[in-house]
C-alpha cells in the first residue's frame, strides 16, 4: 500500500497510528505530496494558508484525542519541499533511518513547533535519527531528492490523488484509491477486497 503525506497536514500526524496499524496488515510505502507547494520557502504565518474554521478544528481534535495524539495548530506553516527532500535523501543513503527521520519530522513540526523548511532544523532531525547528517547540508544544496519527491507527486496525480492523506491499495493488477483519513473498519474492507492482508 502507497500512502501520500505531507508534513504540514493535520489529518497526516493524526494518522500515524492508523499508519501503523495498516502497517501491521500490508507493506506501506510513504511518498511526499506537497499540500501548499505555492507557500514561499521561507514560510507563511498560518492565518494565510490554514483554512479550518472552528468546526473543522473541533473535528481534528476530537479525531486526535480518539487516536491518543497531541494536536495543536503551529502559528507558521513551511514549505515542505526541502523536508520532502531530506526525507527521499535519508531514504535513499540511510533507508534504515527513514521511519524514524520521517516520524521525527512530523513531532518537529506539530509537537515543537520547528520550521521545518530550516536546512539546521533538518540536520539536527537526521542526526537524531542516526543519518549522516553532516551530508544532508550540501545534498539539499545540490537538490538531493528533488527528482524522487517530484516523481512522487507525478504518481499521485497519475492516480487520481491531490490530497493528503491518500491511499492506493494495489495487488495483481487490482488498485484501489482511498482519500481522506478511513475508518479502520474501511481499510479491512478495503484490504479484504483487493486480497491484500
Amino acid at each position: 500500500m502507497t500512502v501520500w503525506t505531507d508534513f504540514l497536514c493535520p489529518w497526516c500526524w493524526i494518522a500515524r497510528p492508523r499508519l501503523a496499524w495498516i502497517a501491521q496488515r500490508a507493506e506501506l510505502v510513504h511518498l511526499p505530496l506537497e499540500i501548499h507547494p505555492e507557500i514561499p520557502s521561507e514560510g507563511v504565518d498560518s492565518a494565510a494558508v490554514r483554512r479550518t474554521g472552528d468546526g473543522m478544528a473541533d473535528r481534528l481534535r476530537a479525531l486526535a484525542r480518539d487516536e491518543n495524539v497531541s494536536l495543536s495548530f503551529p502559528s507558521f506553516v513551511p514549505n515542505t519541499r526541502r523536508a520532502h527532500q531530506a526525507a527521499e535523501w535519508v531514504r535513499a543513503l540511510h533507508p534504515e533511518a527513514f521511519d524514524d527521520f520521517h516520524d521525527r519530522v512530523f513531532r518537529a513540526y506539530w509537537v515543537d513547533h520547528h520550521d521545518i523548511g530550516d536546512v539546521e532544523v533538518l540536520v539536527e532531525i537526521a542526526a537524531s535519527a542516526g543519518a549522516e547528517a553532516d551530508a544532508l547540508v550540501d545534498a539539499l544544496s545540490d537538490g538531493a531528492g528533488a527528482a524522487s519527491v517530484a516523481e512522487a507527486s507525478e504518481r499521485a496525480s497519475r492516480h487520481g490523488a491531490y490530497a493528503t492523506p491518500s491511499f492506493l491499495i494495489e495487488r495483481g493488477g487490482a488498485e484501489l484509491l482511498v482519500p481522506g483519513l478511513q475508518p479502520r473498519e474501511f481499510f479491512e474492507r478495503a484490504l479484504a477486497r483487493v486480497g491484500t492482508r
